[in-house]
């Protein structure tokens, strides 16, 4: 009886479901890059300087001045932010590509 009280006040986040990675995706709308960095085995790279990211009808994406940089579905996207809360990793399959991506957002900080 107790444990079911339990789990209707506070329900099991399952975070692999397309609702939880939805939702993760929706918290970084209309956030401004300083930076864009993919990693590889090898090391990380920089993609781009002065980028935005857009999470709209169901897509993530990470756009720069001239390019689009990252495109994937919300619901397939995993987003995990930095320890530093400094930016965000979105992994997933990238549509402009077309192969398995991992990215790192680094966020522009205003006084």
């Amino acid at each position: 009886m107790l444990k079911k009280l339990y789990q209707k006040l506070f329900p099991d986040r399952y975070y692999a479901s397309p609702t939880y990675r939805r939702e993760a995706a929706a918290r970084y709308d209309s956030k401004i890059l300083k930076y864009v960095t993919e990693r590889l085995e090898t090391g990380d790279i920089v993609l781009c300087k002065d980028a935005y990211i857009c999470v709209r009808s169901g897509w993530v994406f990470v756009n720069s001045e001239t390019a689009s940089i990252f495109k994937c579905r919300d619901e397939e996207v995993q987003s995990g932010e930095l320890m530093s809360h400094d930016g965000v990793i979105f992994t997933g399959y990238d549509e402009i590509q077309g192969k398995e991506r991992s990215i790192v957002c680094y966020f522009k900080y205003y006084r």
